[in-house]
């Protein structure tokens, strides 16, 4: 199908994302772009009762991550050459995908193929900013399943970032300006204000 129009987040997640999910549990939007997870608070993730992965699950997904890892340091340098993954790599991305090259993205991409570009790329991009968040030293990641349904959390504030919906929001009619240098920045101070106010309390 041919998109005239660039769709939005909801309806490209049902689309490319929600068909991956267990038959019985298909989520049909994404979700908010932060998540107040007050069971975390004190809690590392991935441990106890709070997971969401078998052992074995965990691992596997691990090792999707370093994956695509490997997939966004490579696929990347060809819009900006870099080391070490920062905030301009990030920025480098979001402007190169405007609205033509996002449908563009969207037109060749089969949703029935588990490695069509545009799912792809919404892996990778999310996959980054949930690095970028791990490497300022709050965050750690959740994993999930699929892995795209990961997600980031600081153990001290419980705030979650649900990054791989964010992914999927800029490469949507909903969030292709958005600025997610300045979004990356603004999630930081929030979540910093927040745990001054934990503290405070």
């Amino acid at each position: 199908m041919i998109w005239k129009k660039l769709p939005n987040h909801h309806k490209l997640f049902r689309k490319y994302l929600s068909p991956w999910y267990p038959e019985n549990d298909r989520p049909k939007m994404t979700r908010p772009d932060m998540l107040l997870l007050p069971q975390y608070v004190g809690v590392k993730p991935n441990t106890g009762n709070l997971k969401y992965l078998t052992n074995e699950g965990l691992e596997e997904t691990k090792k999707i991550f370093d994956l695509m890892r490997e997939s966004y340091y490579g696929d990347f340098q060809n819009f900006i050459e870099f080391d070490k993954l920062n905030l301009e790599v990030i920025d480098a991305i979001d402007r190169a995908f405007g609205e033509k090259e996002v449908k563009q993205l969207i037109n060749e991409s089969d949703p029935k193929k588990i490695s069509n570009s545009y799912l792809i790329l919404v892996c990778e991009f999310g996959l980054a900013l949930g690095d970028l968040f791990v490497e300022t030293g709050k965050f750690e990641w959740l994993y999930s399943y699929p892995y795209f349904d990961s997600i980031v959390v600081n153990q001290e504030t419980g705030n979650a970032i649900t990054v791989f919906d964010w992914a999927v929001k800029k490469f949507s009619s909903y969030g292709l300006n958005d600025g997610f240098k300045a979004k990356f920045l603004t999630t930081i101070q929030i979540d910093e204000e927040d745990r001054q106010k934990k503290n405070k309390g």
